[in-house]
């Protein structure tokens, strides 16, 4: 009985991660693969969790760092994200303490904070973009 639990456990493990694809799941399905064959070999009940718990971990710490990068390796920068870095000419003065501010980049009008809080930037002057957060631009003041 207990040979046919380790191999469902393997089975709805592997269904769970090729569901999300999120790399959740795949480590207990080797925990559980592994349970299944010393279940397989006679191996007792307590030996067959403590290897499921053991294996399962090992994966999880040691072979998702690097499963993570290989599965991000083609995430792009979205629009906005390709901001970062550009110039943006401010339109309203910028003061976080007032919450003011815009510019406008690439024909868009955007809010902009200073990435100093102190910072307060005149309007008609340009400044780079560092971040952006939500919708607001972070900026700091262009060198002159």
């Amino acid at each position: 009985m207990a040979l046919l639990f380790w191999l469902i456990m393997f089975l709805v493990f592997i269904a769970l991660e090729a569901v999300s694809m999120a790399l959740t799941s795949i480590w207990f399905a080797g925990g559980a693969l592994a349970a299944f064959f010393v279940c397989s070999a006679g191996g007792g009940t307590k030996f067959q969790l403590a290897l499921f718990t053991v294996v399962s971990v090992i994966l999880f710490l040691c072979v998702r760092p690097a499963a993570k990068k290989l599965v991000n390796k083609r995430v792009q920068k979205t629009n906005a994200g390709s901001l970062t870095g550009k110039s943006v000419r401010i339109t309203e003065e910028v003061d976080n303490a007032q919450w003011t501010g815009k510019g406008i980049v690439e024909g868009m009008e955007w809010m902009v904070r200073a990435k100093d809080p102190e910072c307060i930037i005149p309007a008609g002057v340009s400044a780079k973009i560092v971040d952006i957060q939500g919708v607001k631009l972070i900026v700091t003041q262009a060198d002159s």
